[in-house]
C-alpha cells in the first residue's frame, strides 16, 4: 500500500502515514489530511488596539512631565519663593500666570490622553469615538501634542479607528 499524498509505502494497518500525516482509508490508501478549523482572520483594529493603546498612554505620561513643570515652576515663581535666587524677578507678572495656564493645557490633555489609552485598552463603547477625536484634536493643536510624537499618534490612530471597516470590526468585537 503506498499514500496517495505523498506516495510513500503505508506499514501493515496504519492509520496515518509516516511521511506527509494524511489519514488511512479502508482501501489501504492514505486520504487526504484533515482540515482543520482556523482562527478567523485579525483585522485592523484588533492587530493595532493594544499598541495604540500603549502609545497614547505613553503620550499621556509625557504631556503631564510639562504641566508638572510649568505649573510648578509657575506657582513657585508667583508665590515669591525663586524670585530672586533663579532670576526670575525679570520675568514680567503675566508671563508667569502664561505658564500656569499652558501648565494647566498640558495636564488636561495628559489626562485626557490616559483616558483614551484606558477606553482602548478595556474595549469601552465609547473609546473607539473617544480616541477619534482626540487624535484629531492631537493633530491640530500640535505644540500640545509634543510635536511630532502627537501628530504621528494622531494620524495612526485614525488611519487604525476611522475607517468604516473599523467600525464593523469594531463592532463584531463588543458583540464577543
Amino acid at each position: 500500500m503506498y499514500c496517495n499524498r505523498c506516495g510513500k509505502p503505508l506499514p501493515e494497518g496504519a492509520g496515518f502515514c509516516p511521511a506527509c500525516g494524511a489519514g488511512a482509508t479502508a482501501g489501504g490508501a492514505a486520504a487526504a489530511a484533515p482540515v482543520l478549523p482556523s482562527t478567523p482572520p485579525r483585522g485592523r483594529v484588533l492587530r493595532h488596539l493594544n499598541v495604540l493603546a500603549v502609545l497614547w498612554l505613553v503620550l499621556g505620561l509625557l504631556r503631564l512631565f510639562p504641566a508638572l513643570v510649568l505649573m510648578g515652576f509657575g506657582a513657585m515663581a508667583t508665590s515669591g519663593v525663586w524670585m530672586h535666587t533663579m532670576g526670575v524677578g525679570m520675568m514680567p507678572r503675566f508671563a508667569l500666570g502664561w505658564m500656569t495656564i499652558i501648565g494647566w493645557l498640558f495636564l488636561s490633555g495628559g489626562l485626557l490622553s490616559l483616558l483614551v489609552a484606558w477606553g482602548l485598552y478595556q474595549r469601552q463603547n465609547w473609546g473607539r469615538i473617544f480616541g477619534i477625536v482626540m487624535a484629531v484634536l492631537t493633530i491640530v493643536f500640535f505644540p500640545l501634542s509634543l510635536g511630532p510624537l502627537g501628530i504621528a499618534l494622531g494620524i495612526y490612530t485614525l488611519w487604525v479607528l476611522a475607517p468604516e471597516a473599523s467600525e464593523r470590526e469594531w463592532e463584531a468585537m463588543e458583540a464577543k
